[in-house]
């Protein structure tokens, strides 16, 4: 029994090992473009030794459900059951090719405390509906990865001055921006395209501009660290459907309203 017990404690102390040294050589964010049928989740993996910052890529997906985004916009009230209910089934279908959390069938990611830190955008703009977007996804995640940091201090005008963006020009203006300053990392090699899955992966990110905004919302705050950008293709080319919460009903609110 004493044998068995001091196996017990080296097998112990030998997993603490691994997983002091899995979190010096990986460091894991999930960068997240927030919307009602546009929620982009971006996983990243850095390795500060080596300089190499990874994104893994999917398309963006509705929160709502069969449900139409102009109800939850209206009734903010209902944001939190829709957001934490689609964030917890993306988790738990993380083998479902299309789930923005596929990354986690990767043994890398496969770790007791997989995320480090969580990258959301400031509301903009600041309207109730955005803010409780906001609210309810910051509880969700961390709930999902409570011992992540969680940075919200990302306003999405800084990171468009950084990259040379126009600000102050549009809606239509700045989403062209954000497609054009991807391009031209791809182009200049800045951003390099893993294979297999260049095609899809060139194509999502010069269409789709909610990725672009996650994946430059991300470099602006970690390519300090980087010295060479990958981004991996998505494992499959359609939107992931949450399960839908089929016993919701949005009446109209009560007189007072909790948001």
């Amino acid at each position: 029994m004493e044998w068995s017990g001091a196996l017990t404690q080296l097998e112990r102390y030998e997993t603490q090992q691994q997983r002091q040294q899995d979190m010096q050589l990986h460091y894991r964010l999930l960068s997240v473009d927030q919307g009602w049928d546009t929620m982009t989740v971006l996983p990243a993996m850095l390795t500060p030794h080596t300089g190499l910052l990874e994104f893994y890529l999917s398309h963006p997906f509705s929160v709502t459900g069969p449900h139409e985004a102009r109800h939850i916009m209206n009734h903010p009230e209902y944001c939190g059951m829709l957001v934490g209910q689609a964030m917890h089934d993306a988790l738990l279908r993380y083998q479902d090719p299309a789930s923005p959390f596929w990354v986690f069938q990767l043994p890398e990611w496969q770790v007791e405390h997989p995320v480090s830190e969580l990258l959301l955008e400031a509301a903009c703009p600041p309207r109730p509906d955005n803010s409780a977007l906001l609210a309810s996804l910051s509880a969700s995640l961390t709930q999902l990865f409570p011992r992540a940091t969680l940075n919200q201090c990302v306003r999405r005008d800084t990171v468009m001055r950084h990259f040379h963006i126009p600000v102050g020009h549009g809606r239509a203006a700045s989403k062209q921006g954000s497609l054009e300053a991807v391009r031209r990392m791809v182009e200049r090699g800045v951003i390099q395209l893993s294979s297999p899955g260049v095609e899809s992966a060139r194509e999502l990110l010069y269409k789709c501009d909610h990725v672009c905004d996650a994946l430059l919302q991300a470099i602006y705050h970690w390519g300090h660290w980087a010295q060479r950008i990958i981004v991996h293709a998505p494992m499959r080319d359609v939107p992931f459907e949450p399960t839908a919460l089929r016993a919701a009903r949005f009446a109209p609110p009560p007189a007072w309203r909790p948001v």
